[in-house]
C-alpha cells in the first residue's frame, strides 16, 4: 500500500507545522481512504519508479518522483504533509479532525486523492472507480456507544483530470481491508458477523459428509474444525481481542463452534453448546482467541508492544484487554521472551560463519568421528528434574582423555530441556575462548533439535543464534545418542543433573511452551468454571434434567472418561451424556410425543436417563453386568460410577438398543 500519514515528514513536503492531530484533538472522526488495483502494465512497476526517481524513508519505495520534494499541501497552511509509502498495488491513508472541522477533514481527503492520482499518473499507473473506497472513524468518550458522527462525501474538484473532475466518493460505514472488516466506531460487529457467516458456509459443507451411521470419523472432523475453521473464526484476533469482552460476540462464536462439535459427537442439535463442547473436548472458541493473543504478544508478531503494556496503557482499550489476559494469566510481563529470530537481526549472509555440524540417529550416528578426534572433546547435556529445576553442564576432555574443564549451570525452572542443551553448547564455546585452550574441539551432544536447527541455520532462538556467533572454524559438532553408555555423555549427563540444584544460576528467555501452558492452564481454569456454573443456569436443562452434571459433576470426569477414553463407547453413548436423546421424557419435551412415561415396564414413570439406568424393569438383565456401579438410594453417584466405566455403560446401550431410531 502507499500510506499516507499526517505527521511531521520526511519526504515529499515542503515544511509544515505540528499536524491535523494536534490541531483538532483527540475527540472527533478520522476519515480513511484506500486505493484499488492500478491499471495497466503501471501497476507492478510503479515501487520501482518511484524508488529510482523519488527516493523514500524506512525502506519503502516512494511515489513516482517527479512531483518529489513537492508535498501535498493541506487546505489550511502550517500543517504537515502526509508520508507516502509505496509497496504493491494498494494505497491507504488516514486523517484525524474534530467534528467541528469535518468540512476541511474531507476537503484534505479529496486533495491528497486528486494528488495521489495526479503523481501516480506519470508512472502510467491507473485506478479504478469502483476500486476506491472511504471510510470514517467515529470516537467519542464512550468509546463506540459515543454519539454517532456523519461524514459527507467526498467530491474530487481536478479540472487538469476530466476523468476524476466532479466524481463523488461516498463515506462508508464498514470497510474490508486484508479480511478484516472495519466499521465505523470499531466495534468489530461488522468483522465478527463476517467470519461467523465464512464459518457457518464452511461447517454446512461439512455435516454434508457426517451422519449418524456413516460419514466422517470424529478425529478427522476435529482436524478440520482446528486446521480451517477455527482460523477463520479467529482471525486477526491479535487487533479485535477486545471484542471477546462482549457476550454477544462469545455467543456468535461459539454457536457456530457448536455446529463443529455436534458433528463431531452427533449429538442433537437442541444439545447445549456447554455440554457439546465438552464432549467434543473443544476449548470454547473465545478462550483459544485469548491464548493466541497471549502468544503473539509476547513471543509473536506483536511482541513489540510489551514496552506500552508495561507501562499501563490506559489510554488504549484494546492493550489494556491484552494487558488484563496476560495477568489474568500469570505472564510477567519484566521478563524477556524467547522468539524466533527475524532475517535482519542475524549477521549479513555472506558474513554468517557455516556451522560444522555431523547429524545422526540413534541406530547410526558418526562414532568414528568422535572416537577419531584429533583434538579435544567437549560433552554437553542439560536435564530437567521432577520437581522442576533445570540444570545443564559441559565436560571437556583433552586428546588424551584427562579432564581438563566442566562447566555446571542452573536455569530458571520454566526452562525447557532445549533451552538446556543449547546453554550448555554456547557455554562450551565461550569456554574455548579462555586463555590456553586453542586447538581443535569437537562438541558432542544428545540434542538433535538443537544441532539440527544450528546446521540449518534457520527459525534459530536468540540462545542458537548467540551458539553459531560464538564458534569458529576449529569447532565442530557431531550428535551422540543420549543413554547409550557413552563414557563422556554419561558423565556430562550426571552432572546436568547436579547443576540443577548447585550450578551458576544464569537468566534465560522465558520459552513459547510455558507461555503457552500458562495459557491453556487459564482456559482451563475458566472453562472448569463455567461447565460448574451451569448448575445455577437457566433453559430447558435446568432442574433435575441436567443428566450431564449427574454422570460429570465437573469437566475433568469428562476429560478422564470421555476426551481419553478413545470412542467412549459411541455417538448413542455422548447423546446419553447429554440428556438429549431417544427416550420419552426427551422427546415430550420437544413435542415430538404425546406422553413422557415409559412404555417398556408400564410403571406410568417418566423415561428420563435415571430411569433407564436404574429403575426400568425392562433392562434388568443387561444391567446385571453394572450392578457393581449402582449405589442404592443415589442416582448422581451410580450414573458418576458408570461414566468412570464407559466402556461397560456402552455394552449396556448397544444390548438394550432402546436409543436407536
Amino acid at each position: 500500500p502507499i500510506c499516507l500519514r499526517p505527521r511531521p515528514a520526511r519526504t515529499w513536503r515542503e515544511g509544515g507545522g505540528q499536524g491535523l492531530r494536534r490541531g483538532m484533538g483527540r475527540r472527533g472522526g478520522r476519515a480513511g481512504g484506500r486505493g484499488g488495483r492500478g491499471a495497466g502494465n503501471g501497476a507492478g512497476r510503479g515501487g520501482r519508479v518511484g524508488g529510482r526517481q523519488g527516493g523514500a524513508w524506512d525502506g519503502s519505495s516512494g511515489l513516482p518522483g517527479r512531483a518529489a520534494g513537492r508535498g501535498v499541501v493541506g487546505p489550511r497552511s502550517g500543517r504537515s504533509r502526509p508520508v507516502a509509502f509505496s509497496f504493491v498495488d494498494d494505497n491507504g491513508f488516514t486523517l484525524r479532525g474534530d467534528p467541528e472541522h469535518m468540512e476541511d477533514l474531507v476537503l484534505w481527503a479529496g486533495q491528497i486523492l486528486a494528488e495521489l492520482f495526479r503523481r501516480c499518473k506519470v508512472a502510467k499507473i491507473g485506478f479504478a472507480r469502483d476500486k476506491i473506497w472511504a471510510i470514517g472513524f467515529a470516537r467519542a468518550k464512550q468509546s463506540w456507544r459515543g454519539p454517532d458522527v456523519v461524514f459527507p462525501d467526498i467530491v474530487f474538484d481536478c479540472p487538469d483530470m476530466p476523468e476524476w473532475h466532479g466524481f463523488c466518493l461516498r463515506v462508508e460505514k464498514e470497510l474490508k481491508v486484508l479480511g478484516i472488516v472495519l466499521d465505523k466506531k470499531l466495534t468489530w460487529q461488522a468483522h465478527v458477523k463476517y467470519c461467523t457467516q465464512k464459518a457457518r458456509r464452511l461447517l454446512a459443507r461439512l455435516r454434508i459428509c457426517v451422519r449418524t451411521r456413516w460419514g466422517l470419523g470424529r478425529t478427522v472432523v476435529q482436524r478440520l474444525y482446528k486446521g480451517a475453521v477455527e482460523p477463520v473464526l479467529l482471525n486477526g484476533v491479535t487487533v479485535w481481542g477486545a471484542a471477546l469482552k462482549r457476550k454477544g460476540v462469545v455467543k456468535q462464536l461459539r454457536s457456530v463452534q457448536a455446529m463443529a462439535a455436534k458433528a463431531m459427537t452427533r449429538c442433537f442439535k437442541s444439545t447445549r453448546t456447554e455440554v457439546a463442547l465438552a464432549l467434543a473436548g473443544l476449548p470454547p472458541v473465545d478462550l483459544v482467541g485469548k491464548e493466541v493473543v497471549v502468544l503473539q504478544y509476547t513471543h509473536g508478531i506483536m511482541r513489540r508492544r510489551v514496552e506500552a503494556l508495561r507501562e499501563g496503557c490506559e489510554w488504549s482499550p484494546h492493550l489494556r484487554f491484552v494487558r488484563e489476559t496476560l495477568e489474568e494469566a500469570g505472564v510477567d510481563l519484566q521478563g524477556t521472551f524467547e522468539r524466533i529470530m527475524l532475517d535482519h537481526e542475524l549477521p549479513y549472509p555472506p558474513l554468517r560463519t557455516a556451522v560444522k555440524v555431523t547429524l545422526g540417529s540413534r541406530d547410526a550416528w558418526a562414532e568414528e568421528l568422535l572416537e577419531g578426534a584429533r583434538g579435544g572433546r567437549i560433552f554437553t547435556d542439560g536435564s530437567k528434574l521432577e520437581d522442576g529445576s533445570v540444570g545443564a553442564a559441559f565436560v571437556a576432555f583433552n586428546r588424551r582423555g584427562r579432564e581438563v574443564g566442566r562447566g555446571l549451570y542452573r536455569l530458571p525452572h520454566y526452562c525447557t530441556v532445549y533451552q538446556a542443551e543449547g546453554l550448555a553448547q554456547r557455554e562450551s564455546a565461550r569456554w574455548t575462548k579462555e586463555p590456553g585452550r586453542g586447538g581443535e574441539w569437537m562438541v558432542a551432544s544428545d540434542s538433535l533439535a538443537v544441532l539440527a536447527c544450528l546446521k540449518s541455520g534457520r527459525r534459530m532462538t536468540r540462545l542458537v543464534s548467540e551458539i553459531a556467533q560464538e564458534v569458529e572454524d576449529r569447532h565442530s559438532f557431531v550428535y551422540i545418542p543420549g543413554h547409550q553408555g557413552h563414557e563422556g555423555n554419561e558423565v556430562a549427563d550426571q552432572l546436568a543433573k547436579e547443576a540443577a540444584n548447585a550450578g551458576i544460576e544464569v537468566e534465560v528467555d522465558v520459552p513459547r511452551a510455558f507461555t503457552r501452558r500458562l495459557a491453556k492452564e487459564r482456559t482451563w481454569g475458566v472453562w472448569a468454571q463455567e461447565w460448574r456454573d451451569l448448575e445455577h443456569g437457566s433453559g430447558m436443562d435446568m432442574g433435575e434434567d441436567k443428566a450431564y452434571l449427574r454422570f460429570a459433576p465437573t469437566l475433568e470426569d469428562i476429560k478422564e472418561a470421555v476426551w481419553k477414553g478413545g470412542k467412549a463407547g459411541g455417538h448413542r453413548v455422548l447423546q446419553l451424556l447429554s440428556g438429549h436423546c431417544n427416550l420419552a421424557g426427551y422427546l415430550h419435551s420437544r413435542g415430538k410425543r404425546d406422553g413422557a412415561q415409559c412404555d417398556n415396564c408400564g410403571r406410568g414413570e417418566k423415561e428420563d436417563v435415571e430411569h433407564y439406568l436404574l429403575h426400568c424393569p425392562r433392562w434388568g438383565a443387561q444391567r446385571q453386568e453394572m450392578s457393581d456401579l449402582i449405589v442404592q438410594n443415589d442416582a448422581q453417584a451410580s450414573m458418576a460410577n458408570m461414566l468412570k466405566e464407559v466402556g461397560r455403560l456402552a455394552r449396556f446401550v448397544r444390548s438394550t438398543g432402546r436409543l436407536d431410531f
